[in-house]
Formats: structure tokens, C-alpha cells, sequence
């Protein structure tokens, strides 16, 4: 049954415009590989030769280059020369958690010797600053926050940290809204006028960016140290789904090589525990990354909370290693089961209440928040329609979407703003919460739309 679903699915080829690369094809290149490049932007020699033969040291991209980095630069030195305490404000994904990882062990390592990590809970306190954490860490000492992978959004939650005292740097890929937070700088290239050349990174992509900055200004010398990050930035890219064109594919590169060397001991036991083949001569591929290890990471969050999974990033001893690595396998598992379960759930809602709409939208109070996501992407595929999928609570719905390449469903949700709590993500996969009044003029508002 599954596959005659799958089956089912109208592939359509990508229409042609103009001639792909000219004049490569007595170069070895099969036509259909030089029709696949043009369908991704590139049509040039240039282009190809990056697209092939990518190159770590001219193919990556200066971070000064974003508008706002010396203005984060000049406010770190600041923090470091007076000893400040500092937060990294994360996610809980794959791509939060790796950057969350990535920025603790840079700051770290260049000598800021106060830093709290903070991934807020999925479940209690959902994605974003809240202002909850802005007050638990401004009593803590904290003075500066450095979010990953989010706080474009969070406009009133950088006030109250600046009524707190506590300044904001922002670090994010996400949908960039009219309004934007008064924080000290925002790196994130989808703001207009930002100045970097590359805008598909990915959360723990533009975290790399920030940490490359870091080592350039306050230790050069090292700066190859960088490198060993690689392996975190790989996981966070590949599991985040950012196209892999441009400076993703060369991080990617070199990141898959250094996921094959890495040190890091909670990844090497969650290798053994999953019996997943990486090492020096297994060389993992992206496959890999997105069907056995962003899910174990990504479990984390989705069933329990995502600071297990960035303790598994960090840790060093072997033996606690092997104990998180061995709950988080069980997370894991625990996860597929009931995923199982809801899929089949909304299939059913999907094939008779929405059979003839075009937009699959489900809601139930006993579906865990964690895994609506992954229902959502699982039934967007299966029947090519743009999907919603709520939890329901006593004061709010909260809903992840998936959508098709037809549809991007963050402007869609920006269209019906006006019946949102908040929102946010790109223009595949976003998040909401909607107020239960507001709930079915929502839903025939982006039915319209779609």
C-alpha cells in the first residue's frame, strides 16, 4: 500500500531555459548532468568547477562580509576584556543543538571562561527567546545573549532583555519579518542589504560564520581549528535540508570527512549503540546523516528535552557517553512507534476530510508537539499537498508545516498574520500558534490562499 502511495505522486520536469552550460559537453559531461546543473542556478564553467571540485580555502565566503559582524565583533571584545557571563541561546533540532555545540566550544576555547548554553524546552517553552529564560538568565549574571539558529522574531523578548541589561547578538537563517528586534547586531543572510553572498545557510552554518569571525579577531594563529567543527556543522546542515549548492556543499565536503575522523565521543558511541558504519575508512554520505543520525539527535527534543543531545555533542568521557547515547537510542525508537501511530492518523483525515482540498490541516490535543513536524513531512509527501498539523491545548494551538515546492508556506502564514499568536521558519517547513477562536478563520484563510 505504501508504495503504490508513493506511486502515485506527478513528477514534473523542470522546464528549460536557455542553453546549459555551452560547450562542456566534448568535456566529458553528459547532457543530462549539465541540464541538472542549470535546474540549480549554475550555467557557467565557474560555477561547475565549484559545483565539482570544491575547494575549502577559496570557496568559502569572508564572515566580515555580513554587514553587521564588526558591530558583533567589537561588542564580544568588549565581553571578553571585561570577563562577562554569556548565553548561547539555541533550539532544540539538529541544526539548534550542533550550533548550540558549535558556539559553546568556540567561546570556550578562546577564553570566555563564563558561558551558559540554553536550549529552551520544546514542550514548555517553544521555539524562540521567551521572556521566562531572558529573566532566569539575567538573574543569573548574564549580560550578553548570542542566540543560534533563531531570534529574528523576537522582537519584544530582546526589549525586555534590554530592560534587564542584557544585550543581544543574533545569529539566524529564518524568515527575516517587517519589524526586527533592536539587538547590538543580527547575522542572517536573508536580511536585506546584509552584505553576504550566500543566503542558503543553515542555522549552524551561519553559527560557523560567527565562530570563523571569532578566531580571526581574537586568535588567527589557530584558526585551522575551526576545521574539527566541521563535523557539527555537517549534521546541523544536512538535518536543517538547506540546499546543498554553494558554500553548503563545500562545509558539507570537508564536513563529512571530519565526521569520519571525529573526536567527539558521544558521537563515536552513538556510532556503536546505532551500529552505524562511520570511520576513517567509512566515510559517511549525506544519506547517512539524514536517515541514522539527525533522527537520534532530533529525538532528543522530540520526546524529552534537547540539552541530552547537546551533553551527548560535548562530553568527553567515554563511559557517560555510552549512557546517553544508549537513552537516546531508546528515545529514538520510542519516537518511530508513535509516529507510526499519528502518520496513520492523519492519513486517514487526509484521505476522506481533505481528499479533494488542497491544503491537509489535522489537529489533536494527545498529539505530542515534538513529532508534528515529522507527521507533517511525512504527509505532505505521500499526498503532495501543503500540510498542518496541530496540538491542541487549553489556551492556544501550536502547529508545525510542511509544504510542497509549489507553495511557500511562510508567506502564506505571513498573509494571515493577523490571525496568529506568532510565527516563523522558511518557506518548506514553519511553525505557529493560533488562538482557538481564530482557529477555523485561519484554516479557510490559507486554504484560500493556497
Amino acid at each position: 500500500m505504501l508504495f503504490w502511495k508513493r506511486m502515485r505522486k506527478k513528477w514534473d520536469v523542470k522546464t528549460e531555459s536557455g542553453d546549459p552550460i555551452v560547450g562542456l559537453e566534448d568535456n566529458g559531461f553528459h547532457p543530462v548532468v549539465l541540464r541538472l546543473l542549470a535546474n540549480r542556478g549554475i550555467t557557467e564553467a565557474d560555477g561547475m568547477r565549484k559545483f565539482f571540485d570544491l575547494n575549502y580555502d577559496s570557496d568559502v565566503h569572508s564572515p566580515f562580509l555580513f554587514s553587521d559582524m564588526e558591530k558583533a565583533m567589537a561588542r564580544m571584545a568588549q565581553a571578553k576584556e571585561k570577563k562577562e557571563k554569556l548565553a548561547i541561546f539555541g533550539d532544540y533540532d539538529a541544526d539548534g543543538v550542533t550550533a548550540t555545540a558549535l558556539m559553546y566550544e568556540t567561546l570556550t576555547g578562546l577564553g570566555f571562561t563564563d558561558v551558559i548554553p540554553y536550549i529552551p524546552g520544546r514542550q514548555t517553552e517553544g521555539y524562540g527567546m521567551n521572556e521566562v529564560a531572558i529573566e532566569y538568565l539575567a538573574k543569573e549574571g548574564v549580560s550578553l545573549i548570542i542566540t543560534v539558529d533563531c531570534g529574528v522574531t523576537n522582537v519584544a523578548q530582546t526589549d525586555k532583555a534590554k530592560s534587564l541589561g542584557v544585550d543581544v547578538i543574533i545569529t539566524d537563517h529564518h524568515y527575516v519579518p517587517k519589524e526586527l528586534p533592536q539587538a547590538v547586531a543580527i547575522i542572517n543572510p536573508h536580511m536585506e542589504n546584509c552584505g553576504y553572498p550566500f543566503a542558503d545557510l543553515a542555522g549552524v552554518g551561519v553559527a560557523f560564520k560567527f565562530a570563523e569571525a571569532l578566531y580571526r579577531k581574537f586568535d588567527a594563529g589557530r584558526i585551522d581549528q575551526l576545521k574539527w567543527l566541521l563535523d557539527l556543522v555537517v549534521i546541523g546542515t544536512v538535518a536543517d535540508c538547506v540546499p546543498l549548492i554553494g558554500e553548503n556543499r563545500v562545509l558539507a565536503k570537508y564536513g563529512l570527512v571530519v565526521l569520519s575522523k571525529t573526536r567527539r565521543a558521544g558521537l563515536l558511541e552513538m556510532f556503536k549503540v546505532g551500529r552505524i558504519a562511520i570511520d576513517e575508512n567509512n566515510i559517511p554520505d549525506t544519506q547517512k546523516i539524514g536517515f541514522q543520525i539527525a533522527p537520534r539527535i532530533n529525538a532528543a527534543g522530540r520526546m524529552d528535552h534537547a540539552s541530552m543531545a547537546y551533553d551527548l555533542l560535548i562530553e568527553k568521557d567515554t563511559v557517560r557517553a555510552r549512557d546517553m547515547a544508549l537513552e537516546i537510542e531508546d528515545k529514538n525508537k520510542g519516537r518511530q512507534k508513535i509516529t507510526t501511530e499519528i502518520v496513520r492518523e492523519v492519513r486517514a483525515l487526509a484521505e476522506n476530510s481533505f481528499k479533494e482540498r488542497k491544503l491537509i490541516f489535522a489537529a489533536n490535543e494527545h498529539w505530542q508537539v515534538g513529532i508534528l513536524g515529522l507527521i507533517a513531512g511525512r504527509v505532505a509527501e505521500e499526498f503532495n499537498k501543503p500540510t498542518a498539523v496541530f496540538q491542541k491545548r487549553e489556551t492556544e494551538f501550536v502547529g508545525s508545516f510542511r509544504s510542497i515546492d509549489q507553495v511557500n508556506i511562510v508567506k502564506v502564514l505571513e498573509q494571515c498574520s493577523d490571525l496568529l499568536i506568532r510565527f516563523g521558519g522558511h518557506s518548506q517547513a514553519a511553525g505557529a500558534q493560533v488562538a482557538p477562536e481564530n482557529m477555523d478563520k485561519f484554516y479557510e484563510k490559507m486554504s484560500a490562499i493556497i
